[in-house]
């Protein structure tokens, strides 16, 4: 049974690394949703992955149906982030 992880921040590193290596290699685990500030970054980022639930929110993303989480937003909004 696969993890089933959500990302926030859904550009720089994310886009470049994890989700397109995640999306190749994870065999136990498999990102099921996107969290970006920027709307259009999370739709654009889950359509080129084939992610289909993308947020504008962390509490939208926190109330997806995902059991891990990864963060990838801007070192300066971890903190804020992590708390919810």
């Amino acid at each position: 049974m696969k993890v089933k992880w959500g990302v926030m921040g859904a550009g720089g590193i994310a886009r470049r690394r994890t989700i397109p290596e995640v999306v190749k290699y994870a065999v136990q685990s498999e990102i099921v949703a996107l969290m970006d500030a920027a709307p259009d970054v999370s739709q654009e980022v889950g359509k080129e992955f084939g992610i289909g639930q993308c947020y504008s929110s962390v509490e939208e993303l926190l109330r997806a149906d995902i059991e891990a989480v990864y963060v990838a937003s801007p070192v300066f909004a971890h903190a804020e982030q992590v708390k919810l």
